[in-house]
């Protein structure tokens, strides 16, 4: 399954193409308007997200992003994306509980892949949480940082989506599914990561292999 990423500055654009299945980059957009949001994810399937600057994202004030998570969980979203290492994480994870929102806790490694039993260290950490899904996503410098991913999606259980970024982790983007990742992520129409590929590039791609999307 393909989860398609939208990140558009504007609510107009936004809407055109929150649709289907998808994680819309809250982040991106030049401002942040509780009920214009409410507005477009009513009755979708959309997993909403607003990355800090820290972990990649374009959201620089911390104590403003935690308040504007807390205020769109009262919307009552299909999911939210969550930072893991978060300071205060555990005031928003009883936020989502307690909305009955579904949270996936997410951890990225911008610089390189840990070893496996790190890695299910982070996960365990995670667990913790008791979170719908666990997301890892690491940076391949090497196939053999491909393998790895690929072996803790086979180890790690069913509520993990587990990939690489970079040129050199394209291949964990598409094969994750096929390990044990509850799904993948492609761009609507722009890269919001490292070596991400778009929607249409992994259908066609899941087409010639006879996988599902």
């Amino acid at each position: 399954m393909i989860c398609t990423v939208v990140a558009e500055k504007s609510y107009v654009a936004s809407a055109q193409h929150v649709k289907g299945f998808c994680e819309w980059r809250l982040d991106y957009l030049d401002e942040i308007n509780i009920e214009r949001i409410r507005k477009i994810i009513q009755g979708k399937k959309v997993i909403l997200t607003l990355r800090p600057s820290w972990c990649g994202g374009k959201f620089h004030d911390e104590s403003l992003r935690k308040y504007y998570l807390m205020e769109i969980m009262k919307l009552n979203p299909f999911c939210v994306d969550l930072e893991l290492h978060t300071r205060g994480i555990a005031e928003l994870v009883s936020c989502a509980q307690n909305y009955g929102v579904k949270y996936i806790l997410s951890y990225h490694n911008f610089c390189e892949t840990p070893p496996l039993e790190t890695l299910h260290s982070i996960c365990e950490e995670a667990r913790r949480f008791t979170p719908f899904i666990v997301k890892i996503v690491t940076t391949a410098n090497s196939l053999e940082d491909n393998l790895t991913i690929l072996q803790f999606n086979l180890e790690a259980g069913s509520d993990i989506i587990s990939f690489c970024m970079g040129g050199q982790g394209i291949l964990t983007r598409i094969f994750c599914t096929q390990y044990g990742s509850v799904f993948t992520y492609g761009g609507e129409k722009k890269e919001t990561a490292p070596g991400q590929l778009s929607t249409k590039e992994l259908s066609h791609l899941y087409a010639i292999l006879g996988w599902s999307k």
